[in-house]
């Protein structure tokens, strides 16, 4: 009698060595991938992300005694000051030279970035370096009675 060879099943072994290719392999294939994401990501500026906030009105009772509040308004802290002459400025909180947040300290009437130093006079203009850009402004509009403020999110050109 003539007895066919069977194929024996293959041993349990490759099973885990096929699986572990697997999983190499699609690991692999992401880590390849990382390099061209984090480039694309570069390249994308956070403004073409970004999307506007819409106008935000409030009453000029949120001035604290100071003259001064802080809004947020969108993704920006915004520090809305009523000067000298009476006119209110809305000025970014964020520094223009390395994006970290500025203080502001009401006795010597500045803006302080304690990052790297820079500093700010409470029109926004540029102190001390490290910083060469003035504080983003952002426009207010006053109410008829002087009782409301409407904030919209673009910058007034300087």
């Amino acid at each position: 009698m003539n007895n066919p060879v069977t194929p024996s099943p293959p041993p349990e072994n490759a099973e885990k060595r096929h699986f572990l290719k697997q999983v190499l392999v699609g690991v692999g294939l992401a880590y390849s991938f990382a390099p061209f994401y984090a480039v694309w990501r570069y390249l994308v500026s956070p403004s073409e992300r970004r999307t506007p906030a819409a106008p935000l009105t409030f009453d000029t009772a949120l001035l604290n005694p100071s003259n001064y509040a802080i809004v947020r308004f969108g993704d920006k802290n915004v520090h809305i000051r009523r000067g000298e002459n009476g006119g209110l400025r809305a000025l970014n909180m964020r520094c223009t030279h390395a994006g970290c947040m500025v203080e502001w300290q009401n006795t010597p009437q500045k803006f302080v970035c304690h990052c790297h130093g820079a500093e700010f006079h409470a029109d926004g203009s540029v102190a001390k370096l490290p910083a060469t850009e003035p504080l983003e402004e952002l426009t207010l509009k006053i109410g008829a009675n002087a009782d409301r403020i409407t904030l919209f999110d673009d910058t007034k050109s300087r």
